[in-house]
Order: structure tokens, then sequence, then C-alpha cells
């Protein structure tokens, strides 16, 4: 019984850790190219349209990293699940290892954004900029 609430807990940490939160990242990045394709069928201004261009490469740009963020951890996790691995210490080092790298991996998902919207996008470097510069110095 015990070993069947393991699997179980292990399975759902997997999958809300991992399966989970990088399908709602590819589905939502989908729907955003998506929307941007439809863009070229309206009339809307030149402006909004690049900014809908931009926001769209911004989101495209985290799914990207977030698929290569995510995926490793979701892998380890699962290979470490082996009894094998467990029981060599050899194994069951390197396995610590390997997954105390995809750990810090999966935890840059949440100190990226930052980065990649100053990256893709000029309109949100120019906010920052003002916000940094004019309003608080």
């Amino acid at each position: 019984m015990k070993l069947l609430s393991n699997i179980l807990q292990l399975g759902m940490f997997l999958y809300f850790l991992g399966v989970l939160p990088l399908s709602i990242t590819v589905i939502f990045g989908c729907l955003a190219y998506r929307n941007v394709q439809k863009l070229s069928y309206r009339t809307i201004p030149l402006v909004r349209r690049k900014l809908d261009q931009q926001l769209t490469v911004m989101v495209q740009t985290q799914v990207v990293f977030n698929v290569f963020a995510i995926t490793p951890y979701t892998i380890i996790n699962a290979i470490i699940l082996d009894p094998y691995i467990k029981r060599d210490p050899v194994a069951n080092a390197i396995s610590s290892s390997i997954r105390i790298l995809s750990t810090i991996l999966l935890y840059s998902c949440f100190a990226s954004p930052f980065y990649i919207y100053i990256c893709a996008s000029e309109r949100f470097r120019h906010q920052l900029v003002f916000v940094l510069c004019k309003m608080h110095l």
C-alpha cells in the first residue's frame, strides 16, 4: 500500500510540476501565434499591430524557454523512479546531482520572463527605462 501511495504521490508531482505547466504554456503559445496570424486580416492601427507582434514574440520565446527548462526536470524525475538507481550508491549520487541541476533549470522559468521581455520587446525596454530613469531617479 505504501508503494502505491508513493507512486501516486510522485506521479502527481511529475504531472503538476512537469506535464501540466508545459502543456498550458504550449497551448497558450499556439493561441497567441494564431491570434497574430488573424491580425493581418483585420483593419487595426499599425502601432497596435506592431505591439501585438512584439507580445507574440515574447510569448513564443517564453514557450521555447519553458520547454527547454521544464522537460529535463520531468525526464530526470521520471528516470529516478527506477528502483535500481536507488540501490546503487554511485547511480544515486549521479542522479541526485543531475536532479539538482534540473531543479535549478526549472526555477529559472520563474526568473526568466523579465529578461525575455527585455530582449524581445522594444516597447518593454522603453517602459523600463522610463520607469527607472524618469520616475525613480
